[in-house]
């Protein structure tokens, strides 16, 4: 199975660190509701895991063109 590499805009990072801050905060607004909770945590993490992709390819391009 071939492997799909998804290109994130790295000018999208602030976007991206907003989100975070946003389902943390719904985290913690809605913790006495589980499920909206646990959801809130795996959005979080999903930017999360964007954010790290775009961060990582920007240190290799930039480690790629000294």
């Amino acid at each position: 199975k071939p492997e799909l590499h998804k290109l994130h805009d790295t000018e999208q990072t602030e976007y991206y660190r907003e989100q975070i801050a946003l389902w943390r905060e719904k985290q913690v607004r809605f913790s006495a509701f589980p499920i909206i909770c646990e959801n809130a945590k795996r959005n979080a993490g999903l930017f999360e895991s964007i954010l790290k992709s775009i961060e990582t390819d920007v240190q290799r391009n930039e480690a790629n063109n000294t």
